[in-house]
Order: structure tokens, then C-alpha cells, then sequence
């Protein structure tokens, strides 16, 4: 599970010059999320608003004093959330250069996910967005990356797993298992996780006919494997 990442923020004109950028830390918590910005490059008038999920209590700064922090809490701790960082660029008083999102939390069960429900992994730790910033054509190019992983609280993980399938003859409207002295057909397979590896093993197979089966697991991060 990731609790620590770093997120990068430059907004560009048209042409590709850097307007204003920010860098900040972040850090989940059970009860909610610590933003710390450590960077911002603005001009002599610029300043910046982030404001987790468009919060009117955001954290901001200027070119005078260019760092700020803030805790954003989470009113259930329990249930799954979603957090997007919504980040202003302004330039003046009053006048606003660009707007984007500067980065993506999402919680799943004890599963930290980034945009499309992929979750935050060594092999895959950041999230990338860019967008259209301003009717300037200003463009936002940002990034969150996961920079610490921790395991969960022992005893919170399970690191075997087995199931159980039966087939059933329907009749009529009601099922009927097929003949107990056979036991068929019946798949049982065991999943086992480790450091490094994910082992699917099938336990036992039978069936009245001659047939085989297969098991295929996927993920996001590695190609589809195939038990026989």
C-alpha cells in the first residue's frame, strides 16, 4: 500500500514556456491526508490555491511565501474515498492563469488507486495528467508518484486462499446437484501470495466425461498466466 508520494505541477503557455510550477509532499494517514508544498517557482505576482476536492479550506501561497501545508480529513476513515487535488494558478489579485488537477487518491479497501482503478504499484507508481489549463491555451502537465510502500498491520492480509466450484444440473425450476458418489464436475484450487509472486496450484479436478479445464489469472502489471 502506498502512504507517501510526491507530486509535480508546471503550467506552460502556449508555446511551451513554464508559467508557474509547484512540488509537494504528500502522506496518507487512517484519518486523512498531510500536504506539505516544499517548491513553487511563480512570478514576482503569481500565486497558487490547492484545495483537495475543490475545499474551500485549501492550502496556498505566493512568490513572497511560496510553501504552505494542510491535513485534509476523512469523515469515515472506514469507507472508501476519492480525493482529487484541484490546483489554481493565479497571477495578481484576482486574475487566474490556469486550473488543473494535480494529482489523484483514490482508496479501495486498503488499496490506494490512481485514475482508471489502477492501483499504485512499484512497477506502476505514478499517475500522469495533462490538461488545457486556461482559454490561453494554457497547458497543466502533472504528476503524483508513490514514493514509500508499507505493508498493512500484520494479520490484516490473508496469504492463502482456496475455492471451490460445483457444477448443478438444473431441472426444471429447481437445481440439482449432480450424483454425490461422483462428485463431478468439482474444481478446487488454492492461491497462495508471496514477496514476489502470486502461485495459483488446482487441487483436484474431476469430472464424468473426458475434459480438461484451465484457470487464467491477469493483472495489471504483468501478462496473463495460464493453469492447466
Amino acid at each position: 500500500m502506498c502512504t507517501e508520494f510526491k507530486g509535480t505541477s508546471t503550467l506552460n503557455d502556449a508555446s511551451g514556456n513554464a508559467l508557474s510550477s509547484i512540488t509537494s509532499n504528500y502522506r496518507i494517514s487512517p484519518l486523512g491526508i498531510r500536504v506539505n508544498v516544499t517548491n513553487a517557482v511563480l512570478s514576482t505576482d503569481g500565486n497558487y490555491d490547492l484545495n483537495p476536492n475543490d475545499d474551500t479550506n485549501g492550502c496556498n501561497g505566493n512568490a513572497a511565501s511560496p510553501n504552505c501545508n494542510l491535513f485534509y480529513g476523512i469523515e469515515d476513515p472506514s469507507l472508501d474515498y476519492q480525493v482529487d487535488m484541484i490546483l489554481y494558478f493565479g497571477q495578481g489579485q484576482e486574475t487566474t492563469i490556469g486550473t488543473t488537477i494535480a494529482g489523484k487518491i483514490t482508496k479501495r479497501g486498503k488499496v490506494i488507486l490512481h485514475d482508471q482503478n489502477q492501483p499504485y504499484t512499484k512497477a506502476n507508481p505514478c499517475w500522469n495528467g495533462t490538461y488545457l489549463a486556461s482559454q490561453n491555451k494554457n497547458i497543466a502537465v502533472n504528476s503524483l508518484c508513490c514514493t514509500k510502500f508499507e505493508k498493512p498491520p500484520s494479520g490484516t492480509t490473508c496469504a492463502e486462499y482456496q475455492s471451490v466450484t460445483q457444477v448443478y444440473q438444473q431441472q426444471g425450476r429447481q437445481q440439482q446437484q449432480i450424483d454425490d458418489s461422483n462428485v463431478e464436475p468439482y474444481l478446487q484450487v488454492k492461491y497462495q501470495f508471496n514477496n514476489s509472486s502470486f502461485v495459483v496450484s488446482i487441487l483436484n479436478f474431476t469430472n464424468g466425461v473426458k475434459s480438461n479445464v484451465q484457470f487464467e489469472s491477469y493483472s495489471s502489471d504483468t501478462f496473463s498466466q495460464i493453469c492447466k
